[in-house]
């Protein structure tokens, strides 16, 4: 993505070929811009002052392009749609309208069927190009998952096969990090890559959990055979959900933290630290 952008950025004008990668861009300052509108120490509130541009504006011009191309964004067919209507999503769920993040979800799930995300690639060397499909695909589980779980509604996909990630060196943490924070029991984790299948899985989990459930008929009543449905549904949902977490590595286990003092001493040790090792065990904390 940095790769794409910073030509996007630095040019002053851009062809009909550069629409998606312009309108990933612009989604992805959507989202950074309504990170950054509360936080007064942000350094980009000068930059804008100076040249006399008002953030919240700015966001709202941003929203305005990417909707007024969103569908010649779809109609291009190729991985940039996928990816403005997950971050459109996104934007709108935590911030803005429920019925647009429900509306640009389904955007996505259409897309990403339309270019077979969800058909594992099957070639053997891993590429920048499959893993950005695989990591799409996965974010679409989860946004289908969390918008069902949110307003109530179906879920859309008829299936949720979790991708696995290979190609990892963006989520890599560095090897020395873990043995300077006397991390002892980090499983031999190197990359924060399955922390995100995990999440992943436990989505695809919740998914099934709730379509067992609507396939329930409960609007004449619940009857004693729906009981025995219920209980039978919910023991294995919490075998399911168990067996997820005795799969959850120490390194992404927060009850692990949080005892014997582990993270008050790794709290002591990361002032020490330079500033990017120091934002990564931020990260794994988080």
């Amino acid at each position: 993505f940095r790769e794409m952008a910073q030509p996007i950025i630095s040019q002053h004008q851009w062809q009909r070929q550069d629409l998606g990668a312009v309108m990933t861009v612009l989604a992805v300052a959507v989202i950074s811009l309504q990170s950054v509108l509360p936080d007064a120490d942000w350094p980009g509130h000068i930059l804008l002052a100076r040249h006399s541009i008002d953030a919240q504006d700015l966001l709202n011009k941003f929203l305005t392009e990417i909707r007024s191309r969103v569908l010649d964004i779809l109609e291009d067919r190729r991985i940039e749609g996928v990816q403005v209507c997950l971050l459109l999503c996104c934007y709108y769920m935590f911030h803005s309208s429920p019925n647009m993040a429900w509306t640009t979800c389904g955007m996505a799930f259409r897309a990403a069927y339309a270019l077979n995300l969800q058909e594992t690639s099957t070639l053997s060397q891993p590429s920048v190009a499959n893993e950005t499909r695989s990591r799409c695909w996965n974010q679409i589980i989860i946004s289908d998952t969390f918008c069902s779980i949110l307003y109530g509604r179906p879920a859309s996909l008829p299936s949720a096969n979790v991708r696995h990630l290979q190609l990892v060196d963006d989520l890599a943490i560095d090897h020395s990090l873990l043995n300077d924070l006397s991390v002892d029991n980090s499983d031999g984790l190197t990359s924060r890559a399955p922390f995100h299948v995990l999440k992943t899985d436990v989505y695809a989990i919740a998914r099934e959990i709730l379509i067992r459930f609507r396939r329930l008929d409960l609007t004449s009543g619940i009857e004693e055979q729906d009981l025995e449905a219920i209980i039978r549904i919910t023991e294995e949902s919490n075998a399911l959900l168990t067996d997820w977490w005795k799969s959850v590595p120490k390194l992404y286990d927060f009850d692990y933290w949080k005892a014997d003092g582990r993270w008050e001493m790794i709290e002591g040790q990361l002032q020490r630290l330079p500033s990017e090792a120091r934002q990564q065990v931020e990260t794994i904390y988080l």
